[in-house]
């Protein structure tokens, strides 16, 4: 979570990484096992841009994906990893 101030008001904001975490976590669409469902869950069904995806926290996703302990969480992760090494 940010903490965000503008015009003198303060709130919290998830970050990207923690948005995509919950999405998937409380998406009750069935189960995404593989990196070939997951891709497809992610940039077809939900139209995420696969640069700004691979653009996202790695070392951040890792840590929700072991502190939510949800297997959607794990695989995007997964994913995400195997995206920026291809690009490094």
């Amino acid at each position: 979570m940010e903490r965000i101030e503008r015009e003198g008001l303060s709130f919290l904001m998830a970050t990207p990484e923690r948005a995509l975490a919950d999405k998937l976590r409380e998406d009750r669409g069935g189960p995404l096992r593989s990196l070939k469902e997951m891709s497809t869950y992610l940039f077809d069904n939900q139209r995420i841009d696969p640069e700004v995806f691979r653009s996202l926290d790695a070392n951040l996703f890792s840590q929700l994906a072991a502190c939510m302990n949800s297997r959607k969480v794990s695989v995007a992760n997964r994913l995400l990893r195997c995206l920026q090494e291809r690009s490094a």
